[in-house]
């Protein structure tokens, strides 16, 4: 049995789908919905082949017991009909792939780790909105050395010291995450350790600096040149995170409680200047998982407090008081059934900077954490994002066969402070006389495995119809909706 490793990566120069400043050509157009039934015909023979049965490089490699070697490639089509940045029209489009091989050595409490990710896009016009969530092209994702240890707090217990370049996911991932959507892996340089009880208690810590992914201009991603990533030695991320199983008992089962203290602290260097953030977030997390037949409820709630200027520029030194905070209430109910149909009502909002000229800045900003999962799908599309800004939205799910799944919601969202910016623009009114609506968020998705655990599909859409703030705010986008649609496969090897 084999299955091919299809990692897909054309030309700069794509032909008839290459495209121009003002957005894609027609034949893009064309070629777009064809060329998903392409790939996914392509799935589809693979599938085949594999006769329901996921490949495995360590398999084909005849690695010893000691050692894993696992990867995932993916590639995934994008398109967006409508812009919602000012000062751009008309279409765009982009191929994003990544591509992680991660191989393990030792079976004991030594483990070394090596995981290389290359990310890339092709078929980008030239203002395609690239930045370093998208394009690193074969760089170090991960390095570490991790000790770990059995029953060393009592029977069932475990211990894991991490030590090197590492991707850190904890709890919700609104603090720190492994990106799942983003094309590019961000990983961090230090230490990490985590405990876990026997009844499913953990303890996180970790002491780390933030890694640069290289390079970082437009012009260097749009030509896919290549740079080492580098730690930032100025700038230091840290935590300390808490879970507790069970939190109420028998009271209320199935209820974990979480409490977690993070900082985050930078100086300028030679080369990047930053605002000299000087900033800690305490919070909690009140959490139920979804069962059939059950509530289920996810609350979080986070302050964050210290002090940064109001820009990177070097001659800006006047500090700014931080206070800020985040919230995000969820409860759902999933119906007994075999197809696992579930709602659920949810409510977010970070805060924004209400006077700019004063001397507090109350902007919670996105440092670390997970976009997609509450603002929505990225890549070339992304209007929101967890600053200054709020949402009530509904969430439907069904999953008709284990291999497929569909989720449909509906958002409602708003700038939290309608005299700040709606970040992923730039655009701001000062007076709020623009109002806080940004509009109402449609999406909808499929995933389906065609190889289960090793090759699924997914293809997915959003609609964002302009509210009043992008309709009125001067220097507004044109034109009163924004159209995204993508199609990925991602194999899992």
């Amino acid at each position: 049995m084999q299955v091919p490793l299809f990692i897909f990566a054309p030309s700069r120069h794509a032909g008839v789908m290459t495209s121009t400043r003002n957005g894609p050509s027609t034949a893009m157009n064309r070629l777009f919905l064809p060329a998903l039934v392409a790939l996914a015909q392509f799935a589809a023979d693979a599938a085949t082949v594999a006769a329901d049965t996921p490949w495995r490089l360590s398999d084909a490699l005849g690695a010893p017991d000691w050692l894993s070697v696992t990867g995932e490639h993916r590639m995934r089509l994008e398109l967006l009909d409508g812009q919602f940045r000012p000062n751009r029209s008309g279409q765009d489009q982009v191929l994003m792939l990544r591509t992680t091989l991660h191989t393990v050595a030792g079976d004991g409490p030594l483990r070394l780790g090596l995981e290389l990710g290359d990310s890339r896009v092709y078929l980008d016009a030239d203002d395609t909105p690239l930045g370093v969530a998208d394009v690193n092209t074969a760089d170090i994702v991960q390095a570490y050395l991790a000790i770990g240890t059995n029953d060393l707090l009592g029977t069932g217990s475990a211990a894991r010291l991490s030590l090197g370049r590492q991707v850190i996911h904890i709890g919700s991932g609104r603090q720190v995450f492994r990106p799942g959507f983003r094309n590019v892996i961000r990983p961090l340089t230090g230490v990490s350790l985590r405990l876990e009880t026997g009844r499913g208690d953990t303890l996180d810590a970790f002491y780390t600096v933030p890694v640069s992914t290289e390079p970082d201009d437009r012009d260097a991603l749009g030509s896919l040149s290549h740079s080492f990533d580098k730690e930032l030695w100025q700038q230091r991320f840290f935590g300390l995170h808490y879970r507790r199983a069970e939190l109420f008992g028998p009271l209320f089962p199935g209820v974990w409680g979480e409490m977690y203290l993070y900082g985050f602290l930078q100086d300028d260097s030679d080369t990047v200047p930053t605002p000299n953030r000087r900033v800690t977030d305490i919070g909690g997390r009140l959490y139920r998982a979804p069962r059939a037949g059950e509530l289920d409820m996810d609350i979080e709630a986070s302050w964050r407090f210290g002090s940064r200027t109001a820009t990177s520029a070097p001659d800006d030194t006047r500090p700014l008081d931080v206070k800020a905070s985040l919230l995000f209430a969820a409860v759902g109910y999933s119906w007994p059934s075999d197809t696992q149909p579930r709602l659920a009502l949810e409510y977010f909002i970070t805060t924004g900077d209400d006077d700019p000229d004063d001397a507090t800045f109350g902007r919670y900003e996105r440092l670390f954490s997970a976009r997609r999962r509450d603002m929505g799908n990225s890549g070339i599309f992304g209007p929101l994002n967890a600053s200054n800004h709020q949402h009530i939205r509904l969430v439907g799910s069904i999953a008709p066969t284990p291999r497929t799944d569909y989720q449909l919601l509906y958002s409602a969202t708003f700038l939290a402070s309608r005299r700040d910016i709606w970040i992923t623009t730039g655009l701001r009114d000062t007076s709020g006389a623009s109002g806080a609506f940004i509009g109402h968020l449609m999406e909808g998705r499929v995933r389906h495995w065609l190889i289960p655990g090793g090759l699924r599909l997914e293809v997915g859409a959003s609609l964002l119809l302009f509210g009043e703030f992008p309709k009125t705010v001067a220097g507004g986008p044109a034109g009163s909706r924004s159209l995204y649609g993508f199609g990925q496969l991602t194999f899992q090897f």
